[in-house]
């Protein structure tokens, strides 16, 4: 099996996958300069977990990292299509997040259409709290809050339930036997995980180490996109929603 062979194989049998090249150091460095003075939590941009949401619109490094075009060749082979940013989430600290997949949050009308690109920012203590994966928790069926008994989000209070969603997670992996395998990577390298893979942080071990990183979420093209943790499975009962093309700065809206 050739390298090109063998990371398609990983990430669809693993549900993740280390891409074989770097982004440069220049641009990685560049990224955490323009980003960096938004880590307070008196800025506008800034949440609970330590990251900068969207900085993509004034930092043109972060943008750059999110439109990188070996990525999009990347997963334009594994989605059979092209495909496009639509969410960059930047990180100063480890999250410390519970399990959970990203489908929970953002969905695309073909479930498996939707990709989650990590970017080490600088080289990963393990003492910082790195991200954490569950192999193959990919195969297990897409759940939306039906399916665990809970009650569907509301626009004003999205994650009211979302503690009782992450403690369904928790007892899925136990049940199932799965194992975490906690991720360190070295400054511009980059994973990449499918839209129904388990994952979160772990625990920070040292609090004086950052863990600077960026998270950037990608859609198929010409899909329709929607909020499983506000929605039902039927069609008609979802909330859909209009995200950004960080490609063109514009809204992908559907009639």
């Amino acid at each position: 099996m050739n390298e090109k062979s063998s990371k398609y194989h990983d990430f669809y049998e693993k549900g993740y996958v280390k891409l074989p090249f770097k982004l440069s150091e220049e641009l990685v460095d560049a990224a955490v300069n323009e980003i960096g003075k938004n880590y307070n939590y008196g800025s506008a941009d800034y949440n609970l977990n330590n990251r900068v949401e969207n900085a993509w619109t004034f930092s043109r490094s972060v943008r750059q990292i999110a439109s990188d075009q070996r990525i999009l060749d990347f997963l334009a082979e594994i989605f059979h299509g092209e495909a496009f940013p639509f969410q960059t989430l930047n990180f100063e600290k480890g999250s410390e997040q519970k399990l959970h997949s990203d489908f929970y949050h953002f969905a695309c009308s073909e479930y498996d259409k939707m990709v989650g690109v990590w970017v080490a920012l600088e080289n990963i203590d393990p003492t910082s709290g790195p991200l954490r994966v569950v192999p193959k928790s990919h195969k297990l069926p897409y759940l939306f809050p039906k399916d665990l008994n809970l009650k569907i989000g509301t626009k004003k209070n999205p994650y009211e339930y979302y503690k009782y969603y992450e403690n369904c997670i928790e007892e899925l992996v136990a049940r199932e036997g799965m194992l975490s395998e906690v991720i360190v990577l070295q400054k511009g390298e980059i994973l990449i995980w499918h839209s129904n893979l388990i994952h979160g942080g772990t625990p920070i071990e040292d609090p004086s180490k950052t863990r600077l990183s960026q998270v950037t979420h990608y859609f198929q093209k010409n899909r329709l996109y929607f909020t499983p943790i506000q929605s039902l499975k039927n069609l008609l009962f979802r909330r859909y929603r209009n995200p950004y093309n960080i490609l063109t700065g514009q809204r992908i809206y559907h009639f």
